[in-house]
């Protein structure tokens, strides 16, 4: 989840049942095995399901295949420490508004970076239609 989180930040996961989880909060589960071995996720419960909690990281754009289960639950991420400092982590209502600030950002960069070659062609275009003397 590097819309939140760092390489490097250690994660404190409290383990909970899963009827505790909240739309917005962070989570840890295990991924279904690919080739034998599964990997554990750590992604922002979107909303719930019957089959589970739909879960979706802050800077992805889709939400993810699998659901979390009981079976699959870790628990969810209360704090995570960052360069010594220990910091809460958003959950709730508060944790969708980040992850949705967070995909914006992530939208907005990727804007950026496909026109900004068209925007700087434009800057010169105009800065030489400028310097033409009138009549030219």
């Amino acid at each position: 989840m590097s819309g939140t989180f760092l390489p490097g930040d250690l994660l404190h996961v409290a383990p909970g049942p899963l009827h505790a989880i909240l739309p917005g909060d962070v989570v840890v589960y295990r991924s279904r095995e690919v080739g034998g071995s599964a990997c554990l996720l750590v992604h922002r419960a979107v909303r719930t399901m019957p089959d589970g909690i739909v879960a979706r990281g802050d800077v992805n754009a889709r939400e993810d295949m699998d659901f979390v289960t009981s079976e699959n639950l870790v628990g969810r991420v209360a704090s995570f420490q960052r360069n010594g400092a220990v910091r809460p982590v958003a959950g709730g209502r508060r944790g969708l508004r980040r992850a949705v600030r967070a995909r914006m950002l992530r939208r907005l960069k990727a804007l950026v970076k496909e026109r900004l070659p068209l925007l700087s062609r434009w800057i010169i275009a105009w800065k030489t239609a400028r310097k033409r003397p009138a009549g030219a």
